[in-house]
């Protein structure tokens, strides 16, 4: 099978800034090539055009649209802000686009690609065409983020890329694989499409899994980008009171943002919290487990996720994760039983205590939490259920053509 991957991302030191969706398609190219598939990988955000190999993985980095077009650089940053010419502003994005789908076309020719995987999030998939079966997996969409998670709304592009995503959603040729039941939830209500596959997303149990690393007694750890959405304030202010409780707690925090680690320190931490935390910035991935395994528990309030990847890599490893009380939290973690769900933001305090007091049987919550992900949130039955959907795709589309 040939397979070719469409993304904003790819987890590699060769690429533009990546996060948790090039972690994926990373994982997933590489599983694919183990079984003997051929993948090829196009990458549209590069700051220059260029190819490359990542072990048997076939690489193209494509600039930027805007960045390879000073004209086009120039008319954006001119019309960008004013309602006068959103027609002009959101033509460009067309463009964009359309620039994507010409050149992921040139890389793809004469490879002989049986089917095409891309991201749900910009739409930018929406001219690539029908000429190949075309699988999008639902991440998170812009619109979602801004219309059900209410983050920060940027009023001129977000909303160009919510009609765009829109637009993109309604060509059903394209079939749709969703990373949750909460994920597919979304895609109805804002998409109108109720013809998803529910594929979970999977973790990799053989690296992530309990190390002989020595514990950091009394170590919270949160690993991820840094930033409000993700819930990183709440964690720094309840850990302020812990330090009025607890006086050998640590807080560590691993992932992306120098900006806001900045913020954090001056503004968020005081400072006897600040003397008691350490900030990791990005960890290489192949270094990642090593450092997590340090840690005595896993603490994430995001406010708002799909199917995230960092609560089965972090019960992978056998520890107590504490995560917010968000829908995907119930479709992996069972309250008290392989891990805990917070209430609200005082419920992260007591929680937290109650681990670091072992007012609770933590070995036990532990074992269960990596129970649980060998059992339904592995990569080989994330792989194994994405290579029979392919197959199905293949299939149905084969057949489509030979009825025409």
């Amino acid at each position: 099978m040939n397979i070719a991957f469409l993304t904003t991302e790819y987890s590699h030191e060769n690429t533009p800034v990546y996060g948790g969706i090039g972690t994926f398609f990373k994982i997933l190219a590489h599983e694919f090539i183990a079984r003997g598939y051929n993948v090829y990988v196009f990458i549209y955000q590069g700051k220059k055009n260029f190819d490359f190999e990542d072990d048997g993985v076939k690489i193209r980095v494509l600039k930027n649209f805007f960045k390879s077009n000073r004209i086009q650089e120039l008319i954006r940053s001119l019309t960008k802000n004013s309602d006068r010419f959103y027609n002009v502003y959101f033509g460009l994005f067309i463009k964009e686009r359309e620039y994507i789908a010409k050149e992921f076309k040139k890389f793809i020719k004469g490879k002989e690609i049986d089917i095409i995987e891309t991201q749900d999030y910009g739409g930018y998939f929406l001219k690539i065409g029908k000429k190949k079966p075309i699988v999008v997996r639902c991440h998170g969409t812009n619109i979602v983020l801004t219309d059900y998670f209410h983050y920060p709304f940027s009023k001129t592009t977000d909303k160009i890329l919510n009609e765009i995503e829109v637009m993109s959603f309604k060509d059903t040729s394209k079939s749709l694989i969703t990373v949750s039941d909460f994920s597919g939830e979304l895609v109805n209500i804002f998409f109108d499409r109720d013809d998803y596959k529910v594929i979970y997303n999977g973790v990799n149990i053989g690296k992530f899994k309990e190390q002989k690393e020595k514990i950091i007694e009394d170590s919270i750890f949160y690993f991820g980008t840094l930033s409000k959405e993700k819930g990183v304030e709440i964690l720094c202010t309840t850990f302020n009171k812990i330090c009025e409780e607890n006086k050998s707690a640590t807080l560590h925090l691993v992932g992306r943002r120098d900006e806001y680690w900045e913020y954090l320190k001056k503004h968020v931490l005081t400072n006897e919290a600040l003397k008691r935390t350490k900030y990791y910035g990005v960890v290489d991935y192949d270094k990642l487990e090593k450092v997590l395994s340090k840690a005595s528990m896993f603490v994430f309030p995001t406010r708002g996720e799909n199917f995230p990847f960092v609560f089965l890599e972090a019960m992978s490893l056998s520890k107590p994760v504490i995560v917010s009380n968000i829908k995907p939290s119930y479709e992996i973690i069972e309250n008290n039983r392989n891990g805990f769900i917070a209430e609200n933001d005082d419920d992260f305090y007591y929680k937290i205590i109650n681990v670091l007091d072992k007012r609770i049987d933590v070995k036990l919550i532990s074992d269960n939490a990596r129970v649980t992900v060998k059992e339904k949130f592995t990569y080989e039955i994330m792989v194994n259920n994405t290579i029979a959907f392919y197959k199905e795709e293949i299939e149905k589309f084969n057949m489509s053509k030979e009825s025409l």
